[in-house]
C-alpha cells in the first residue's frame, strides 16, 4: 500500500494547467489542480507458476480537486421607482444582469473498483462538487464525464499497473 499511496501522490497532485488560460473541456479554464489524493483498499504480491511475480490490487483512489474558471454569474436587482406626487410608492422593477467573473470550484473525483482484475472500461468513476458558485458548479459538473476522466488519468493508471508489476518483479 505504501507504493500505491506514494505513486498516486506523486503522479496525480499537479496542476493540469499552469500559467495562462487554456481551453480545457471546451470552456475557458484557468487552472485545474489535484490538491490531495487518498488511497484505500488492498494490495499484495502474487506468484504464478515458474516463480513469476505480479501485483494484485483492489483500490479506491479519491482526489480532491480545485478548478478556476471564468463564468457568467446572473444577478437580480430590484429597483424601486420614485414616490409619485400623491405620496404613493412607485412600482418595483426587477432587473437581471450578467457578470463575468473568476470562479473557483472544489470537489472530489473518486475511482472506485480500480482492480488488477478490471479492464479500464469497467472502472467506476464518481464526482461531486463541494464548494463554489452555483453557476460554476454546474459547468464543472458537466466537465467531469467518464471520457474526460479517462483522458485525464488514463495514462497515469496504465503507468501504475506497469510500475506495480515492475515493483513486484
Amino acid at each position: 500500500m505504501k507504493f500505491c499511496k506514494e505513486f498516486f501522490e506523486a503522479h496525480c497532485c499537479r496542476a493540469h494547467s499552469e500559467g495562462g488560460s487554456v481551453d480545457l473541456f471546451g470552456e475557458k479554464c484557468l487552472k485545474c489542480s489535484i490538491l490531495s489524493v487518498s488511497v484505500e483498499g488492498e494490495c499484495s504480491i502474487s506468484t504464478r507458476k515458474k516463480g513469476k511475480k505480479f501485483g494484485v490490487f483492489d483500490l479506491k483512489v479519491t482526489m480532491v480537486y480545485e478548478v478556476e474558471l471564468e463564468c457568467v454569474v446572473k444577478k437580480k436587482t430590484k429597483k424601486k421607482e420614485e414616490e409619485n406626487v400623491d405620496g404613493l410608492d412607485g412600482e418595483e422593477e426587477e432587473k437581471e444582469t450578467e457578470e463575468e467573473k473568476l470562479c473557483a470550484v472544489k470537489g472530489e473525483i473518486a475511482l472506485k473498483e480500480f482492480s488488477s482484475l478490471n479492464e479500464p472500461d469497467e472502472y467506476e468513476w464518481t464526482t461531486k462538487t463541494t464548494g463554489g458558485d452555483d453557476e460554476a458548479k454546474k459547468i464543472v459538473k458537466n466537465w467531469f464525464t467518464r471520457p474526460v476522466l479517462e483522458k485525464m488519468f488514463g495514462k497515469t493508471l496504465e503507468k501504475f499497473v506497469e510500475e506495480m508489476n515492475a515493483f513486484c518483479g
